[in-house]
């Protein structure tokens, strides 16, 4: 679910940070311990004008997908992108 719907803005490039659409890098941000129901709440409603909601678009066993990804370490190792 992440690399479905998170690479556009989480996953760094040079040519993202030049269009301004390079959001945070996730590496180091979440471990096992990170507040799920902050992060589940993050994700359904977004931030205006900086993150969208993605309440409509994903189901909420997507979103505890989603989070149980970050929680493992395991963002940003995209096929095919450098870290």
């Amino acid at each position: 679910m992440f690399v479905q719907n998170c690479p556009l803005c989480h996953v760094p490039s040079h040519q993202k940070q030049t269009l301004g659409i390079q959001g945070p890098i996730l590496k180091g941000m979440f471990g096992a311990d990170a507040d799920e129901d902050f992060l589940r709440q993050f994700i359904q409603q977004g931030v205006p004008g900086k993150m969208p909601g993605f309440r409509y678009d994903l189901e909420s066993k997507q979103i505890d997908d989603i989070i149980a990804y970050l929680k493992t370490g395991a963002y940003l190792k995209t096929p095919g992108v450098s870290n």
